[in-house]
């Protein structure tokens, strides 16, 4: 992951050797080391930065790394300055001029017998534009729970899930019988508001994706029709990824009350250590209208990353919050955040209350009982019942560190759909710029490290793991939400089939499918697919990088303080 912590970046040099994903023996010659081929010499990261780009420039830059010894440069155009005025006139992303200043960058390149390649999108992360519309971005599943009793013709609206840019989409309706039942926060309809302004409500919607980016001094405002008695909180931290051990965060927060809200006093200060999981406090029995929870402090680990709460309920000392998972890690193991350490993957936890194991196949498939208002028709059975409307949204990702005119939502790396789109909307016009240069002097697109976050669904995804697993994924549907179906062992089976259908589907409708599209118009692909496992999404890396021309790393060298 690129950062600017310690290092100003102005460009990275690296020594590459030219290689094959099927050589397994490289044979090494003492003369080449005296003389070294024009395979082994230095390539170089050009970066057009914030858009002040000049052909004077364009050969200068070449000319100099001609003398350099330098043979082959990667564009990466980027924004890192946010528009600052270098003195001349700027040149914008994806415009006639700009293909322009490719154009002549190919031409110069080819004079000084220079090979050119380019980023795939504008900044260096990851594969995205303008272009890209919600249906074909990177996607994740999403959830709304409602309990039902049955024994009757039931007719209720099924809430519907959150929706990141207004889009979501349903892919079915499963129920299954429940001990758990609305808890008295839920029966009391509170309303939620951050900051007096921002409706709130997905703060307990029992889904801890839907979240809120707090900062310090940031509010949560909760008001009751009548006085609600509390007796702990249930707050759910959130930071999808840290470079460090989210076990150690620490967040900060002052509980207060008040009977008219506006003038609150505080009760208790909250301590809470950890990111991603409940953190459930006891408070003392408290009777108030109006509750507040204020962010004080939070760690400053990794403050480039947006902290979010993802849930929050007042309860009484014996009731459940409505997200309250029996599979222990689910949200690693559904991979919608970073694991802390890759053993929480293989964490199978003994279900203590045997009567909250669903059935195998006592899972209701209830989709075309639901119109398109949300509403379900259903006559149901005896029992308590629990309806989860199960569908998808976008994760909302942005390629960058891009400029205002390159900057857009990431294409879907599960979709060829969507990557064929992002290629005809770039790769391609940049493919029809170079002309006679393609396939000589401009010889490769790169795929840099992915710093896209996470993705565990895409449209397919249902009939794709079907294909790829051999059974049906509806079943399972309430696994990923939390619950456990037929024992532990089989629902953690069903958690690595989830993972690896993602793995299989990033690899080949990714990675393999772009490097593809690159062999098809005479280019190599090159990339940096270093993360995967438990970091990034849960990929072989040693299988997607056999389908790159050219694998890359990186290292990074820090300050050491202790030197100074």
């Amino acid at each position: 992951m690129k950062t600017l912590l310690n290092v100003t970046l102005l460009a990275i040099l690296t020594f590459l050797f030219s290689c094959h994903p099927q050589r397994t023996e490289l044979l090494l010659n003492q003369k080449d080391f005296l003389n070294p081929p024009q395979s082994v010499k230095v390539h170089a990261w050009w970066h057009w930065i914030d858009g002040a780009i000049t052909k004077e420039g364009i050969t200068k830059d070449l000319e100099v790394m001609k003398k350099q010894g330098i043979v082959q440069a990667t564009i990466l155009n980027i924004s890192l300055f946010k528009g600052k005025n270098f003195g001349v006139p700027e040149v914008k992303f994806n415009t006639p001029r700009w293909y322009e200043m490719f154009q002549w960058a190919l031409q110069e390149a080819d004079r000084l017998g220079i090979h050119i390649g380019i980023h795939n999108c504008d900044g260096w992360s990851s594969s995205g534009g303008p272009w890209i519309t919600p249906e074909l971005s990177m996607k994740q599943f999403m959830w709304t729970k409602t309990f039902v009793n049955g024994g009757k013709d039931v007719s209720v609206n099924l809430s519907k899930p959150y929706a990141i840019k207004d889009y979501y989409r349903d892919v079915a309706v499963v129920a299954y019988k429940s001990g758990q039942q609305d808890n008295s926060f839920h029966v009391a309809h509170p309303k939620m508001m951050i900051n007096d302004s921002i409706n709130a409500s997905c703060l307990y919607d029992g889904n801890p994706v839907s979240s809120a980016i707090l900062k310090k001094g940031d509010f949560i405002k909760i008001s009751f029709d009548s006085d609600f008695t509390a007796e702990k909180i249930v707050i759910h931290p959130r930071k999808t990824f840290t470079w460090n051990d989210m076990s150690k965060f620490i967040s900060k927060f002052d509980l207060l009350v008040s009977e008219d809200g506006e003038k609150f006093k505080k009760i208790q200060e909250l301590s809470l250590v950890g990111l991603n999981k409940n953190i459930s406090i006891k408070i003392p029995a408290t009777k108030a209208r109006y509750f507040k929870l204020e962010l004080t402090d939070m760690s400053d680990i990794n403050d480039w990353l947006k902290y979010n709460v993802a849930e929050v309920e007042l309860l009484k000392e014996n009731e459940r919050p409505l997200y309250s998972p029996s599979i222990p890690y689910l949200l690693e193991k559904t991979v919608c955040v970073k694991s802390s350490d890759k053993k929480y993957f293989d964490t199978i936890e003994p279900v203590n209350d045997k009567e909250t194991i669903i059935e195998e196949n006592a899972v209701v498939d209830l989709t075309g009982k639901m119109s398109a208002d949300g509403t379900l028709n259903w006559n149901a059975p005896e029992g308590n019942w629990c309806v989860l409307r199960f569908g998808y949204t976008t994760t909302g990702a942005v390629n960058g560190p891009a400029t205002k005119e390159g900057e857009g939502l990431e294409c879907d790396k599960m979709d060829t759909a969507a990557l064929n789109f992002h290629f005809k909307n770039y790769p391609e016009k940049l493919i029809q710029t170079a002309g006679k240069y393609n396939g000589n002097t401009f010889k490769f697109f790169l795929i840099d490290s992915w710093e896209c976050a996470y993705q565990n669904w895409t449209q397919n995804f249902p009939s794709e793991f079907e294909k790829l697993r051999n059974y049906k994924l509806i079943n399972w549907i309430p696994v990923l939400c939390g619950e456990t179906v037929g024992s532990a062992e089989l629902s953690e089976g069903f958690l690595y089939d989830f993972r690896k259908t993602i793995a299989d589907l990033i690899e080949n409708n990714y990675y393999k499918h772009f490097s593809e599209l690159c062999h098809q118009n005479h280019l190599e692909l090159h990339c940096e697919v270093i993360y995967g496992d438990a970091n990034y999404p849960p990929l072989d890396i040693l299988k997607s990088n056999s389908y790159i021309d050219l694998p890359m790393f990186e290292f990074w060298s820090g300050l050491n303080k202790n030197s100074i």
